[in-house]
């Protein structure tokens, strides 16, 4: 529904820089992490959902709270500093050149594409926006911004970690731990364990 602003990537491109002053350098210096990236995991008509993605050190593998606590702090900073036309203008840059020298793909696969995206109900009616519509960025929205920055909050987080554990059952380890009993997934047959709630200092 928001293709010509997409307030998704405006998120992204800030959360997930890794220059001097990013959450990525925080993570990084404090020996953490060493990768992050964010963006739209799922998007349909009916819900979204925002992922960060942290690729953590065994030291941030042990402190957990630290790294959650890091990239919520940083969408706080995002929050406070209120939507920047600039960085806009910035995306809007790199989607042009992104689709004026993108890739050739299979004429198939571009068709199919194509198709589906006009199949859409929000899709651009401009004849002109047919190939670029998935692609340019063509609006500034900044309240869509504050809106997606307003969701974004300890109650509305979903913490998945993946992550080798020396203690899991058929390993000699300990068949409990602080997650609780390992169980095994039926159709893959992989071992995994549900860890308790957020403490009160994540959701804090």
């Amino acid at each position: 529904e928001h293709h010509r602003c997409r307030p998704a990537e405006y998120v992204a491109h800030l959360l997930g820089h890794e220059g001097a002053g990013s959450c990525l350098a925080a993570l990084k210096a404090a020996g953490l992490a060493t990768d992050l990236s964010a963006g739209l995991q799922e998007d349909t008509s009916a819900a979204a959902e925002f992922a960060v993605s942290v690729d953590l050190t065994p030291r941030g593998a042990s402190e957990l709270d630290s790294v959650v606590a890091a990239v919520l702090a940083f969408l706080g900073f995002l929050v406070r500093a209120g939507p920047q036309a600039w960085v806009q203008e910035e995306l809007r840059g790199l989607a042009a050149l992104r689709f004026k020298f993108a890739e050739s793909e299979p004429e198939v696969d571009y068709c199919r594409r194509i198709a589906l995206s006009m199949a859409q109900p929000f899709y651009p009616p401009e004849p002109d926006a047919v190939l670029s519509g998935d692609h340019l960025l063509s609006a500034w929205r900044p309240e869509l911004v504050e809106e997606l920055l307003s969701r974004l909050t300890p109650s509305s987080l979903l913490l998945t970690v993946v992550i080798a554990e020396s203690g899991a059952a058929g390993d000699g380890g300990d068949a409990a731990g602080p997650g609780g009993e390992w169980q095994v997934e039926p159709w893959f047959d992989t071992q995994f364990r549900v860890c308790p709630p957020l403490s009160a200092e994540r959701r804090s």
